[in-house]
């Protein structure tokens, strides 16, 4: 290590504590380097970054202060450049694992205890005794101070990457400015000690004019990314500007790039990198290092197109995708990110069909995509995560699924869809509490997303925690009026739960916004059992606007005590290997077949665990 460099750094930053504005620019500007010289030197140095060593030497500092007992904690954080006492306490924490007031108290006793044992200089062995006796009792104060202090864990900073605007002439490049958005936001969503929010509780942002303030409360975030793409006609600019919006907004860090296209990659990680570094996330020398792919240019775009139309998530615009994916293959066919969209798109296409066939077809051109994708590239999270979803929604192989999942996460662990499958399989395993605590997580990554908020109320009523079930799915409600699904949880929930008319009420809700005008005027006209006998007249003709599914149709069964007719609806639901079936089965009110042995032989084919000790 260069013992002199690191002293001169030490010793600049010392003479500049009180300035909370004093950055590595500073710093590089005083020491004579440039800004890049000096993190790689104090790196190459110390192993950290120059932020990092920054507010290790305020903390050290304030911990001397502590020690004088002159000033309060609040004069301190002043004193060491922190511009907030209670961002100042929390940096203190992380770093020493106590508070300002714990340090302060500890030191003050361990004084007290000195004075005590206080011994004549002339009695033998009395420096040894004492210095023996006040290790041991620090020591015993550190292990009770750990065992009773229920320590909180570490908050990470956290940011959004807001919809960048396109400032092209003709403002018809928006795919390119959502798909530069979408990779910033992925290769920031590597870093374990980063909570980056998911694009799709980001894109509701899209065309707003809100406060960054505003934003950073709704989303619970420290920083904010703003940007805007310019596609010229072989290069990319990139202008990007890093917010803090509390205590006061301030804009911390901006800057203009401008990249050959077929180089954009390259781009992406080398922004990534400089907002982690700016936020004071530590990036190892291995993730600096620029990737060596090549994309071609046209090939890129056909891919953000295929990209762009894949995340609007209707019939029309799925199957549109496909054309610029496969354009996109054919000019490029080792661009791992395409497979990978070609999988999602496969496998979303399902949703919106009935036709068994064919959504078996998508299924294995689904597969071979997704593996295509991590033949290219093995470090590709997101594929290991649909690798998953599809092994576990269609082989029922959870435990294959779990290991892919889990892959997928240790390579993006701000992935909020692998939390949610993460707690799909602990549903399944009937580990409940993990599955609640998965589903917590993909919602904070998520928060802005309804079906993220609905998979934790499903949780809960899984869990038997039906009040904390309801007030999930009206809390979604709240935000989203018009989620369907939230309202067809919701009347589930309170159906099973004896609350007649507020069932009826939300499943009425339910069907307006599917516009199912029958069933709008069966919930008018009559009882909430006679409309669901209608929808199951209905279903089994696969009438329009009717779901035909089998394990739904069990499910309403089940709701007019057909218990066999139940059975057989999941019996036909498993030979047709539907993917709702073995979620479907663990519903509360299915325990009144636990005792039948037709559902205890599905229950093994599909190989969940059901809690046996409920009885009917």
């Amino acid at each position: 290590m260069d013992e002199a460099f690191i002293n001169k750094v030490r010793q600049t930053i010392l003479n500049h504590l009180e300035d909370e504005k004093f950055s590595i620019d500073d710093l590089a500007s005083e020491i004579g380097f440039s800004k890049s010289q000096m993190w790689r030197k104090v790196k190459a140095s110390i192993d950290k970054s120059v932020n990092q060593l920054i507010r290790e030497i305020r903390l050290q500092e304030a911990a001397k202060l502590i020690e004088k007992n002159t000033y309060t904690a609040s004069e301190i954080a002043y004193k060491v450049g922190f511009r907030s006492p209670s961002y100042f306490n929390k940096c203190f924490h992380d770093y020493f694992g106590i508070t300002p007031g714990d340090y302060k108290e500890q030191k003050e006793e361990v004084s007290a205890l000195d004075e005590i044992i206080q011994e004549p200089a002339n009695q033998p062995h009395s420096r040894s005794f004492k210095f023996a006796l006040l290790s041991f009792i620090i020591l015993a104060l550190l292990i009770i101070s750990y065992l009773i202090i229920d320590k909180p864990k570490p908050e990470y900073s956290s940011i959004v990457i807001l919809p960048f605007l396109d400032l092209s002439e003709n403002r018809d490049q928006d795919y390119l400015a959502d798909g530069i958005t979408e990779q910033i936001t992925l290769e920031l969503s590597k870093r374990n000690d980063l909570r980056v929010i998911s694009r799709t509780s980001a894109m509701n942002y899209k065309g707003k004019n809100k406060l960054s303030s505003d934003i950073a409360k709704e989303l619970g975030v420290d920083y904010l990314l703003e940007g805007s793409v310019m596609h010229g006609s072989d290069s990319i600019r990139i202008i990007v500007q890093l917010i803090e919006p509390f205590p006061k907004e301030k804009n911390i860090w901006q800057k203009s790039y401008i990249q050959k296209v077929e180089n954009v990659l390259n781009l992406v990680k080398g922004i990534s990198t400089e907002i982690a570094t700016e936020i004071n996330v530590v990036v190892s020398p291995k993730e600096i290092n620029k990737i060596n792919y090549v994309v071609n240019p046209e090939a890129y775009e056909f891919y953000l197109k295929g990209l762009h139309l894949w995340n609007q998530q209707t019939p029309k615009s799925i199957k549109r995708s496909f054309d610029y994916l496969n354009k996109s293959i054919q000019l490029d066919s080792n661009f791992a990110p395409t497979y990978m969209t070609l999988a999602e798109a496969y496998i979303s296409l399902n949703m919106f069909n009935q036709d068994s066939a064919e959504k078996i077809r998508n299924v294995e051109l689904g597969r071979e995509a997704v593996n295509k994708a991590l033949q290219k590239d093995s470090f590709l999270a997101e594929a290991y995560i649909t690798k998953g979803n599809i092994v576990g929604k269609f082989d029922w192989n959870w435990e294959e699924m779990k290991r892919m999942t889990k892959k997928g996460l240790q390579l993006d662990p701000n992935n909020s869809y692998g939390h949610t499958q993460l707690s799909k399989y602990y549903l399944i395993k009937n580990d409940l509490e993990k599955a609640i605590n998965e589903a917590l997580i993909a919602e904070k990554l998520d928060p802005l997303n309804p079906r993220a908020g609905c998979i934790v109320a499903e949780q809960y009523f899984f869990a038997n925690k039906y009040e904390e079930s309801i007030i999930q799915f009206k809390k979604v409600l709240e935000l989203f009026p018009n989620h369907a699904f939230a309202w067809d949880g919701l009347g589930y929930v309170q159906f099973i739960t004896g609350q007649k008319e507020e069932s009826k009420y939300a499943y009425q809700k339910f069907q307006e916004i599917m516009k199912n005008e029958s069933m709008i005027k069966k919930f008018e006209t009559s009882s909430l059992e006679e409309a669901i006998d209608y929808w199951i007249v209905k279903a089994k003709g696969k009438s329009p606007l009717y779901c035909s599914n089998p394990s739904i149709i069990a499910q309403a069964s089940l709701f007019l005590n057909r218990n066999q007719e139940a059975l057989d609806y999941l019996e036909i639901a498993y030979s047709r290997h539907d993917e709702d079936l073995p979620r479907m089965m663990l519903k509360p009110h299915f325990s009144v077949l636990y005792n039948e042995p037709r559902f205890l032989d599905l229950v093994e084919k599909t190989n969940i665990i059901i809690n046996i000790s409920i009885k009917p």
